[in-house]
Parts: structure tokens; C-alpha cells; sequence
């Protein structure tokens, strides 16, 4: 018999998030925790986990962020994708060639690389190819660690 711990975190949902991943990086490209706060109490950001993407309709001339989108499989971005209206902008972000977190994500059924493939020449779709991802000098070194760069 296993024994499984489940830890039920106090606060809203937004809360929650805020204190995760998706809340880090808002902050980062927004400028700052508080200001991501604000726009949330606003109502101009709201914060949907993709597990309960399912029935959830983004709706017209939104504007949509999915992030780690590498981290997706092919399925789970189809679905999400699918909740946006018309005139909907959506950004998804991701590193296919260094930072696909697990092997299930790899490979054909990754959701980058589908999406890619599946929209590359449709109107009012672009894909940018960076080459590198600068956060800082040490970050520049530290890919050399092994052999990106």
C-alpha cells in the first residue's frame, strides 16, 4: 500500500498561480508581482490552468498567452487552441530544441512542433526562431556547459 500526501494551499486560484510558474512569468515580462495583481483585479488578465481549459471559451479580440508550450503534447494544445474566439491573438512560447521537460513531450506528438507544422502558412500566423534566449552573462557561459553554444 502507497501512502499519498495531498497539501491543499490556502487562496484563490489566481493566488495560487501567482505563486507558481505562470506567476513568475508574468511578473518578469510585465515588471513586477503587483502589477500583474492589479491587472488580474481588473479583470484585464485572468488566469486559467490548462487542466481546466476544458469548457472554458476564450472570448473574441482576446488576446491569449501559453507558455512552456513545449512542454504541451499535441492534444492539450489543439484544446487549447480551440477555446479562442474570433480575432483572438494568441502568443505561445517555448524552447523545443533545449528545454523539453519530459520525453512523453518529445517528438512528433510534442505541441509545438504540431502547431507548427499545422499553421506554417495560414494567414496571421508568424513564428520567430531565436537563437539563443539571453538572460545574462553567466547564462550565456552556462550553456556552454553542454555544448549549445
Amino acid at each position: 500500500m502507497k501512502i499519498i500526501g495531498l497539501t491543499v494551499y490556502p487562496g484563490t486560484v489566481e493566488e495560487k498561480l501567482l505563486s507558481t510558474q505562470i506567476g513568475h512569468i508574468l511578473a518578469g515580462k510585465i515588471g513586477e508581482k503587483a502589477a500583474v495583481e492589479q491587472l488580474i483585479n481588473e479583470g484585464k488578465i485572468v488566469l486559467i490552468p490548462a487542466a481546466d481549459a476544458r469548457g472554458f471559451e476564450v472570448p473574441p479580440c482576446s488576446g491569449v498567452l501559453i507558455s512552456e508550450v513545449q512542454n504541451h503534447d499535441a492534444d492539450l494544445l489543439q484544446l487549447l487552441l480551440q477555446r479562442c474566439g474570433e480575432d483572438t491573438i494568441v502568443i505561445c512560447e517555448g524552447d523545443i530544441e533545449a528545454q523539453v521537460d519530459n520525453e512523453s513531450y518529445a517528438g512528433s506528438r510534442n505541441g509545438l512542433k504540431a502547431m507548427s507544422k499545422a499553421f506554417r502558412g495560414e494567414k496571421g500566423f508568424g513564428q520567430i526562431d531565436l537563437k539563443n534566449i539571453y538572460r545574462s552573462r553567466t547564462a550565456l557561459i552556462a550553456d556552454k556547459m553542454i555544448g549549445r553554444e
